[in-house]
């Protein structure tokens, strides 16, 4: 009897259980993570005279999975003497997380461009790509 009676508080507590475990799951949201979840940061790229490159580096850094709303593309032309600077222009008006700056004309070298940048206050952090072989 004893046995019986232990086995009928065995199942009552295991079923107090599962039902505490289903609560939980059912009351997580199982939607993607929100756009709260995500961290806003912005992508500095430097570019001067990239006109063949800066089309395909860009559509890689807006193709990714991270939300557009939460980071933003911060390009800084160099002086380019080829068209990069009117062909960032051009995409810049297709997206709103794209920003195309020209360096100033005493802005001279790679240190300089990025000394301009942190004095955005948007520009939390820098992320700077390694370049792959071709």
């Amino acid at each position: 009897m004893a046995l019986f009676i232990f086995s009928i508080i065995l199942v009552y507590a295991y079923t107090l259980l599962i039902l505490f475990a289903l609560r939980g799951w059912l009351r997580k949201d199982n939607s993607e993570q929100s756009e709260h979840s995500f961290p806003f940061c912005s992508i500095v790229i430097a570019a001067r005279n990239e006109s063949k490159n800066i089309g395909d580096t860009i559509s890689a850094l807006l193709l990714q999975n991270y939300p557009a709303e939460c980071f933003e593309i911060l390009v800084i032309d160099d002086h380019s003497t080829d068209n990069t600077l009117e062909l960032l222009k051009q995409i810049e008006q297709q997206y709103e997380n794209l920003h195309v700056f020209s360096a100033p004309d005493d802005c001279i070298g790679k240190n300089s461009r990025f000394v301009m940048c942190s004095n955005l206050q948007k520009v939390t952090c820098f992320c700077l790509p390694t370049p792959t072989a071709a």
